[in-house]
């Protein structure tokens, strides 16, 4: 906590005369200064003015603090990446609410009043990890390397990963696939997520056409729908049969039709 300001450095002075009135106790010379008798009736109206303004209330003549925010001990977004980490590896159904205060080490009131129940908190968790990725793909296609070169570290990519990445896959994915056929909250996030990671392709593919990158004949549209789904493909594949090999010629059958 910072030096007090004036106003508060008073009113501290004022709770203080009044402990001492009632235990008669000695204190530091450095906080028994009070105001002369004579003028207490205008120090307590100036002070309650000043203190109503910070949120706090001057009563006759105590100051209490009344409706203090408390900072918060924990920060939301390293928590909020934890407990994408949590759903990610156990999913929906089975990560419990005891599992997600443990992990994140954040109380129960606390996450409630920060993220919601775990319905919400679930749904943030997605929509963080669906920003998370779509920003990482921004990067890469915003890197000024060719257009093969991005989507080849896409799919190599997937192909190189562990049995273990393979067998945890995509979260978005995964809430597809355990999400109720009439949840239609996660189901427009994940529609939402698809439309935006197309675009994103297009918009690379477009600027390499643009650029020379890309053949004339090649549409940047249908290669955009083209890549989201051998991408989308190879992560349901992987999670039944993590075989590299066979990954890498599904890329490289895709790479070809870049030209």
């Amino acid at each position: 906590m910072g030096p007090w300001d004036p106003e508060s450095f008073l009113c501290f002075q004022a709770i203080v005369d009044r402990v001492r009135k009632k235990l008669k106790r000695t204190f530091s010379p450095d906080v028994t200064v009070r105001p002369p008798r004579e003028r207490a009736p205008r120090f307590r109206g100036w002070v309650s003015r000043a203190f109503v303004q910070k949120g706090l209330t001057f009563s006759n003549p105590d100051c209490k603090v009344r409706n203090m925010a408390r900072t918060k001990a924990f920060s939301p977004q390293q928590a909020l990446g934890t407990v994408v980490e949590l759903f990610w590896d156990l999913g929906y159904e089975k990560t419990s609410l005891d599992a997600l205060m443990s992990e994140t080490g954040v109380a129960r009131q606390s996450l409630y009043d920060t993220f919601g129940d775990k319905r919400a908190l679930y749904l943030k968790a997605l929509a963080h990890y669906r920003d998370t990725t779509q920003a990482g793909l921004r990067r890469l296609f915003a890197s000024g390397r060719p257009i093969r070169e991005c989507f080849s570290e896409l799919l190599l990519g997937i192909a190189a990963e562990s049995k273990a990445a393979h067998q945890r896959g995509c979260l978005l994915l995964s809430a597809n696939l355990e999400r109720e056929a009439g949840d239609k909250t996660i189901a427009d996030l994940l529609k939402q997520n698809q439309t935006q990671v197309e675009a994103i392709f297009r918009d690379a593919l477009q600027r390499a056409q643009d650029a020379g990158d890309l053949p004339a004949d090649r549409e940047p549209d249908a290669l955009a729908r083209f890549f989201l789904a051998t991408i989308q493909g190879m992560r349901s594949t992987a999670r039944v049969n993590s075989s590299r090999a066979a990954l890498e010629q599904v890329a490289r059958v895709a790479l070809a039709t870049l030209g």
